[in-house]
């Protein structure tokens, strides 16, 4: 795996995880006019969102700008099938978690920077909701592009499509490619 790959599973792990901020920022939300404290932690939370679903709209739509580059694909690697798995283990451990203690924050922390250290040293990424929710897959394949002198590249592919082995056209962005329609 590539430097650039994994910066790109990076920001693909925050964009992942945008809808479950969103939860975690509704059921927390101080409901009290005196509950300031609340606000801070929360207020974090959905920042953090907002990051997260802005680097989405930045990864489909800023790779427009750059040229088109022909490949062949070849060993397409999907794991939409087990996107229901992954939602339940994504969603199901947070619904009702209290964050009312420092030391519950501390713990989703903890948490959180394993499940990053695993996220990006595997495929989990190619499982990515807000992704889906955006209408698009992460996938890896393998490419051979001629300035690679003949050589396959196995590839992290933005894709509104799983596409079939075959010449197709990508443009390059941060650590991977988009496939273009």
């Amino acid at each position: 795996m590539e430097g650039g790959d994994e910066v790109l599973r990076a920001r693909l792990f925050l964009i992942s995880y945008v809808p479950l901020l969103w939860i975690i920022a509704l059921q927390h939300w101080p409901t009290g006019v005196n509950d300031w404290t609340g606000y801070l932690p929360t207020s974090g939370v959905l920042a953090l969102s907002v990051i997260g679903l802005g680097d989405a709209f930045n990864l489909t739509l800023a790779p427009a700008r750059l040229g088109v580059l022909p490949v062949r694909i070849e060993n397409v690697t999907d794991e939409g099938a087990n996107a229901a798995a992954y939602l339940v283990t994504y969603l199901l451990p947070f619904v009702s978690v209290s964050l009312d203690e420092w030391n519950a924050w501390a713990a989703h922390a903890v948490f959180f920077i394993v499940l990053f250290i695993i996220f990006v040293r595997s495929n989990f990424g190619l499982i990515n909701p807000t992704m889906y929710l955006l209408g698009w897959k992460v996938i890896q394949a393998d490419i051979l592009a001629g300035e690679w002198g003949g050589h396959t590249r196995r590839v992290t592919l933005l894709a509104k499509e799983i596409p079939p082995p075959g010449n197709v056209r990508v443009r390059k962005m941060a650590g991977g490619f988009r496939l273009e329609e």
